[in-house]
């Protein structure tokens, strides 16, 4: 019986252990796919912000050549 608790013992400290190494693992591949997520979403907003900036740009000139124009 006390072979038997010993081993029960061992058996289930090891367990703890591969829980909490599985419980980081989860973690650490959560905070991957987070940081995936605002990375893209940082690229988005970039991309955007670039677009915006072309566009105001070459907006004042293709508004401005009617007026050269007339």
């Amino acid at each position: 019986p006390a072979q038997q608790l010993r081993t029960a013992a061992a058996f289930l400290s090891n367990q703890t252990q591969t829980s909490s190494s599985v419980q980081q693992a989860t973690q650490q591949i959560r905070q991957l796919f987070t940081n995936a997520n605002n990375n893209s979403l940082q690229t988005q907003q970039t991309t955007n912000t670039q677009r915006l900036t072309e566009a105001a740009q070459r907006s004042p000139s293709s508004v401005s050549t009617p007026n050269i124009i007339l």
